[in-house]
C-alpha cells in the first residue's frame, strides 16, 4: 500500500485539487445578479431571442400553390378537321386547375411519318388557324401556362380528312 501511495499519491493529490476547485467554480461562485455557478453564469449571458412564427405566411401560399395541378390540354372535337382553315379552339382546349379556360400556343407540327411540317405553312397565330393541304394524321405540340406560372406541353395526334 505504501508503495501504491508512493506512486500515485501526487496524482490522486492533483485528482482531489481539481475537484475541489471545479465544485466551486459549478456550485459556488455568484455574479452581481446573483447567477450561482459558473453555468448559469455563462448562460445569462447567451441572448434569447424569440421567434415570431405568424410573420411566415410565404410557406402557406407555397403549399397551397403546390397543390393546383398544371394545365390540362386535350382534343375536344368529336370529329376531324377538314382540309383548308379550321379554327383551333374547336379542336383543342386548354384549361387551369380551376377549369377556366387559358390561351394556348402551338410551337410544331409534324405529319404522319414524323417529319416537321414548315409552321408557317400550316399555323396562323393571327386568328388561330391550322390550313391542312393533305389528309392524314398530324401530331401538333401544344403550350400552355397559366397565371401562377405552371406550364403543359404535350403532343396532340390529330386526324385530317377530306
Amino acid at each position: 500500500m505504501e508503495k501504491i501511495m508512493d506512486e500515485y499519491g501526487r496524482f490522486a493529490l492533483d485528482l482531489l485539487a481539481m475537484g475541489l476547485l471545479l465544485a466551486y467554480l459549478f456550485g459556488t461562485v455568484t455574479d452581481a445578479e446573483g447567477h450561482r455557478g459558473i453555468l448559469k453564469i455563462m448562460g445569462a449571458q447567451i441572448a434569447v431571442w424569440d421567434t415570431d412564427y405568424t410573420a411566415y405566411q410565404d410557406y402557406d401560399v407555397y403549399e397551397a400553390e403546390a397543390q393546383k395541378d398544371k394545365p390540362v390540354i386535350e382534343y375536344i372535337a368529336d370529329k376531324p378537321m377538314t382540309l383548308g382553315d379550321n379554327r383551333v379552339a374547336d379542336y383543342i382546349a386548354a384549361s387551369a386547375w380551376d377549369g377556366a379556360e387559358l390561351p394556348f400556343l402551338i410551337i410544331r407540327v409534324e405529319d404522319w411519318r414524323g417529319t416537321e411540317v414548315d409552321l408557317n405553312g400550316v399555323y396562323n397565330e393571327a386568328d388561330n388557324s391550322l390550313n391542312f393541304l393533305n389528309p392524314g394524321i398530324y401530331k401538333v405540340r401544344v403550350v400552355a401556362s397559366d397565371a401562377g406560372n405552371r406550364k403543359t406541353e404535350c403532343d396532340i395526334s390529330i386526324p385530317v380528312s377530306r
